[in-house]
């Protein structure tokens, strides 16, 4: 049978990702947790959370840090390039 999660395991890995200034990468959650979640069960739910825009992602494979989106920024999505017709 699955384990189950502490019911605010959500909000203490959101307040631990919006503590750290420069983002902070799963190694660094995973340490943090002490063995609340299974490292596979966090990177789902990080995973899930930078889909939903939650969170955003930089770097990629073991470098990724997770930072919560500038607030400026949160929700918009950069324009399209409309191509040149000019030649």
């Amino acid at each position: 049978m699955p384990r189950r999660l502490p019911t605010k395991i959500d909000e203490r890995v959101l307040v631990l990702i919006k503590e750290a200034v420069d983002g902070i990468g799963i190694d660094a959650l995973d340490s943090a947790l002490a063995g609340e979640m299974s490292r596979r069960s966090l990177q789902r739910r990080l995973s899930g959370w930078v889909a939903a825009g939650v969170l955003v992602a930089q770097g990629r494979t073991r470098s990724t840090r997770y930072l919560i989106p500038d607030s400026k920024h949160a929700g918009k999505k950069e324009p399209e390039a409309i191509p040149s017709r000019h030649r």
